[in-house]
């Protein structure tokens, strides 16, 4: 018997600890789980579900549609129809976020109302959706009023000292158990939660010593913020300890031991002395006790944490590979180089290299590593795969004479129909590994190739027709389970095994541009972009800091003119405006007829008549008016007199200013402001 006897002993019939519901596996424990349609092919295989998976045949029958954006890692397999062919479907870092698909709730507008009507409901909705919102928000944020008031509460309560130093003891103790508690999770393999309470840990001392206060609204940066007032020493540790936490909770680094120990220290320098003392001791406790161990069987080997737990997922797979005894784990870092640690790689779809290099890949097989294509199409010349256009009816997989696979030879393996592959790899030809019998169109049996692998160099490739059987659900159905494990176990069962997600697999992006037209966000870019062009172009783009700009310091002498009539007109002052006006007036016409007015105004009539050629009858009652208001301008108001209506004042003043405008001697802007007029006789 060859060298996978061993590793199907240690498997036994089924892989303890797989599927358990402490694993967080739904789909096996919830009768209303909600399943894919792909997902659904693999209903009508099972009719015995698996010991840890009893509700999943309740969940078939359920039928109940998942939402669009549920979680599920599921790709869709060549064998899907209709809604799970060729559709990915994105998977949470860890567990299983799926929910049902909830029906949609329709507002529609009554029939029959006019337009008004419509309009003043849309704006009642949208002013109650404001009101809420507004609440919401208020009822989100801490009112600082309420902060003063329950302070100044708290001042006149002034409690006990003895009963302040019960509740520090208190929050010291609850420290301690957390960290306690975390130590246990670290023990039992869950790192995840080790490094969620050992950080909960320190938030909490922080917080019973007053140096931060806890609030679900706060973040880890907030944290930090408030550090850096009150207590700089500690902000540096608590923000990297934050970045570790962090990069575990979202995806980009895994939990492994050495990760939690990094932490913990980070915790224990926040936390003081106290606390490691306690937590020495509780160590020790740990060492002296009956602790889990890699070395034991198989059966005490705790699960592996994180991984996706839904039906498509693969969490599953590493935990029936892990219980051979090999090290199993998820590859985060990229496909550039593969170590010489690594055994059995396993390629799911779309996780390949992401430049399509598969060169160093290649090398790492030639030198005695197994590469399984589990679904994936690698585009390399040697690593090519052929699909066969039939499609088999039938599940049940047989396996061929090719490494040691004829040790699985009376096990039940099944998979749901699907396409197959041509046995070649490239340019070379590849044997069956799985297979197959179905009845073709004639009635006659016939083979259809399920897997094929070739032996390169000191290693091997595998590849699969789809990826069906390395996902969860695949785990429930007789001994695919074990089939994995024996197909995925390295040849000398100590090296490790890595598997390759697409969502897992050095898949962030290198660049900002990039992260943009992943998440398809490059229109709404544009968008922006050209808003900004436009309101830059509308608006101008300042240069420095903006400043009002300066007022005009000189105005035009006409403006003048206009502003003071217009108090004139407000004060009823047109008396004045006209005494004012005719004494420039005779002044400006002693300066074109010198000597005229000692003549008399008979002279000065007959001398501006000769040259405006208006009568003089019409002449000598002005300059007679004129020289009237001129000799009461500097009088004072009480023997000034009367000086006639308003509208008489503006007749005679715009009278004047013909006259001088016909004599030659108004002022610039003067035409503007007067009626250029010959006066007819009798006037």
């Amino acid at each position: 018997m060859s060298g996978w006897w061993l590793p199907l002993v240690l498997l036994g019939v089924g892989t303890p600890g797989v599927l358990d519901e402490a694993g967080g596996y739904r789909f096996c424990h919830e009768p209303q789980y909600p399943l894919y349609r792909d997902e659904r092919r693999w209903c009508d295989l099972i009719d015995d579900p698996h010991p840890s998976c009893p509700d999943l045949p309740a969940a078939c029958a359920a039928e109940i549609d998942p939402a669009v954006d549920g979680g599920g890692f599921g790709y869709g397999s060549s064998g899907a129809d209709g809604e799970g062919k060729g559709r990915k479907r994105a998977a949470p870092a860890t567990g299983d976020g799926r929910k049902a698909r909830r029906e949609r709730m329709k507002f529609e507008i009554p029939r029959g109302l006019s337009t008004v009507a419509q309009v003043v409901l849309i704006a009642i909705v949208v002013a109650g959706l404001g009101l809420l919102v507004r609440h919401l928000l208020r009822r989100r944020f801490d009112d600082p009023a309420d902060e003063e008031d329950a302070s100044s509460t708290t001042e006149a309560a002034a409690p006990d000292p003895a009963a302040e130093a019960a509740r520090q003891r208190a929050k010291e103790t609850d420290v301690t158990r957390l960290l306690a508690l975390a130590r246990q999770e670290a023990a039992a393999g869950r790192f995840e939660s080790a490094v969620e309470l050992a950080y909960a840990a320190a938030l909490r001392r922080l917080d019973g010593d007053g140096l931060i206060e806890l609030h679900p609204s706060r973040t880890n940066g907030d944290y930090v913020r408030r550090l850096r007032g009150h207590a700089p020493t500690l902000a540096p540790a608590l923000r990297d300890v934050a970045r570790e936490v962090e990069g575990i909770q979202f995806g980009a680094h895994a939990a492994t031991s050495s990760r939690f120990e990094s932490i913990l220290r980070g915790v224990l320098g926040i936390t003081g002395r106290t606390a490691t003392v306690a937590l020495l001791l509780l160590s020790s406790l740990h060492l002296t006790g009956c602790g889990s161990s890699s070395a034991g069987p198989p059966e005490a080997r705790p699960m592996l944490t994180g991984g996706d737990t839904s039906p498509s997922g693969t969490k599953a797979v590493l935990e029936a590979i892990a219980s051979t005894g090999v090290s199993v784990a998820y590859r985060i870092e990229t496909l550039t180089t593969v170590g010489e640690d690594v055994g059995t790689l396993i390629v799911l779809p779309d996780a390949g290299p992401e430049d399509g290099d598969w060169a160093p890949i290649l090398e790492w097989v030639e030198a005695g590593g197994r590469l399984i294509l589990a679904g994936e199409r690698a585009r390399h010349p040697d690593l090519e795969l052929y699909e066969d256009p039939r499609e088999a009816t039938t599940t049940q997989l047989f396996n061929g004479m090719f490494l040691g696979f004829e040790d699985l030879e009376g096990w039940s393996i099944e998979v749901p129909p699907s396409g197959g592959l041509l046995p070649q790899i490239g340019i070379e030809d590849a044997e069956p590994s799985l297979y197959r019998y179905y009845r073709d169109a004639a009635d006659s049996e016939d083979v259809s190739v399920y897997a094929v692998a070739l032996y390169r160099g000191g290693g091997e490739i595998i590849a699969f027709a789809n990826e069906d059987l390395f996902t969860n659900i695949a785990m429930t159905v007789d001994d695919n389970a074990r089939a994995v494990a024996a197909i995925a176990r390295p040849f000398d069962g100590e090296h490790s095994v890595q598997i390759c997600t697409a969502w897992m697999t050095g898949r962030g992006s290198s660049s900002p541009l990039e992260a943009i037209r992943n998440a398809d966000l490059t229109p709404l870019i544009v968008q922006l972009l050209v808003f900004v062009v436009l309101l830059v172009l509308y608006r101008g783009i300042a240069f420095g800091r903006l400043r009002e700009p300066p007022g005009r310091s000189r105005r035009a002498f006409v403006d003048h003119i206009r502003a003071l009539g217009t108090q004139y007109a407000r004060a009823d002052a047109s008396g004045h405006a006209w005494r004012a006006y005719a004494t420039w007036a005779l002044e400006q016409i002693d300066a074109r007829l010198p000597g005229e007015r000692r003549r008399g105004l008979q002279a000065t009539a007959a001398a501006i008549a000769a040259r405006t050629h208006w009568p003089e009858s019409d002449i000598i009652p002005l300059l007679v008016d004129a020289n009237d208001a001129a000799e009461r301008y500097g009088a004072p108001p009480s023997v000034r007199g009367p000086v006639g209506s308003a509208p008489t004042a503006l007749e005679k003043l715009q009278r004047m200013a013909a006259m001088l405008e016909a004599l030659g001697l108004s002022s610039r802007g003067a035409s503007t402001t007067t009626t250029r007029a010959t006066p007819r006789s009798g006037k």
